[in-house]
């Protein structure tokens, strides 16, 4: 990593290695990525740059590395995708998927498209949350909090780490009892469609399931899927209705009672 991350040194010797003579829209254009947002992540930050003559994988290591790198490129068009790395992800990956029977991970990603038209060009790298936590709430609901089953369905398993694109396939989730009336888990982002087949199914032992229309209950309270940071939600179900609130950090944004059951 450290060989292909250049210094200011290195990157200033290189921009000057055009003469004023010389035809200088050949020379390199030095590439400033700055990772000043990304310097309290809590995991390896994964950059893939693409430009018209080469593709490169680097870390951004916080705590570690400058939060500015410089990179020679190519003059001309340039892709970047960028994302907050799970450890277990390999190099050269363009894609995360989440097998059947587990949890969502905490994705924050972003991809831009933009060019580097001068001697010089600076490009700031921010991440955005990719995934949404679920906060089922039992605590005034006929459900008993510390035997309750609960499972949820999509039609969305994965994202590509190319476009940000959800990628369809079947997730299944069982997710773990609490007994102080919460359970959470976390939903990879969502299109309009697949959005419709998320479902939650609540089971008492030895009885039979009932399922929930979770999407349904989503798109009542006007969840966007498009946001670039996707929002919490907490899901209420209570004798006689399901409410629905999306959070983003520690505050409701909106609150809407969705459906009587």
């Amino acid at each position: 990593m450290r060989q292909l991350i250049l210094s200011m040194a290195i990157a200033a010797t290189l921009a000057s290695s055009c003469s004023i003579k010389e035809d200088r829209t050949k020379c390199a254009c030095i590439l400033v990525l700055d990772m000043t947002s990304c310097s309290n992540a809590p995991d390896n930050v994964r950059l893939a740059l693409s430009t018209i003559e080469e593709k490169v994988e680097l870390d951004f290591i916080p705590g570690q590395d400058q939060p500015f790198y410089e990179y020679p490129v190519a003059k001309g068009v340039c892709s970047l995708s960028a994302f907050l790395c799970p450890r277990e992800l390999s190099s050269g990956t363009d894609r995360i998927t989440v097998e059947l029977g587990e949890n969502c991970p905490e994705l924050f990603a972003s991809r831009s498209v933009f060019e580097a038209a001068g001697e010089t060009a600076e490009h700031k790298v921010v991440l955005h949350k990719q995934f949404a936590v679920v906060t089922v709430d039992l605590d005034e609901s006929p459900w008993d909090a510390a035997t309750c089953e609960i499972a949820v369905k999509g039609g969305i398993n994965g994202i590509s780490l190319t476009d940000l694109k959800p990628i369809k396939g079947s997730f299944y989730y069982e997710v773990p009892k609490d007994p102080g009336g919460f359970r959470t888990f976390r939903l990879p982002r969502q299109t309009r469609e697949s959005a419709a087949e998320l479902s939650l199914e609540l089971r008492a032992p030895g009885g039979s399931p009932q399922v929930f229309d979770l999407g349904e209950y989503l798109a009542g309270a006007g969840y966007d899927w498009q946001a670039e940071d996707l929002q919490d939600v907490v899901v209420k179900i209570r004798n006689s209705e399901i409410v629905v609130e999306t959070r983003s950090s520690d505050w409701i944004i909106q609150e809407r009672d969705v459906i009587v059951i």
